[in-house]
């Protein structure tokens, strides 16, 4: 595994050496970004169709990131004390434990897998579905004659 990571990142740096573009390196990389003016921006976000506001209060996301510290370091204590803790006693293991500790091991990168890139692609499913019906159809965002 190290060998496979540095032989990867040599490659990535010794290939962005080779073929960088001197022309996009700039001192200030955020240089070209547009600043945004908040003075513009409204006062007040639209309610959305749930009837909340789309944004959120301080307090609200407050709650929510001690809601995901908490419940990650549960998760961790667990994963990384408890289970091992629990396996102690079992002393040296039989091929047949060892057959079931193997499998709840692919079963949980294989539910980790589907998660990764389940979730993302439904959350972004309605785009892609308009994306490639416009894609097939052969719509390029203006109505052509012939329809």
């Amino acid at each position: 595994n190290v060998v496979s990571i540095t032989a990867g990142a040599l490659i990535t740096l010794v290939g962005s050496w080779v073929w960088a573009d001197p022309a996009r390196v700039t001192a200030n990389p955020f240089e070209a970004l547009a600043l945004i003016d908040l003075a513009d921006a409204p006062a007040r976000r639209p309610a959305s169709s749930s009837g909340r506001s789309e944004g959120s209060t301080s307090s609200q996301l407050a709650a929510v990131r001690h809601w995901v510290l908490v419940r990650s370091v549960q998760g961790t204590v667990v994963l990384i004390v408890i289970c091992p803790l629990a396996t102690v006693t079992w002393g040296v293991i039989s091929p047949s434990l060892f057959s079931l500790w193997t499998s709840l091991a692919l079963l949980w990168a294989i539910a980790a897998a589907v998660t990764v890139i389940g979730l993302p692609i439904q959350e972004s499913l309605q785009h892609v579905s308009n994306s490639l019906y416009y894609a097939l159809a052969g719509f390029d965002g203006e109505r052509s004659s012939d329809m």
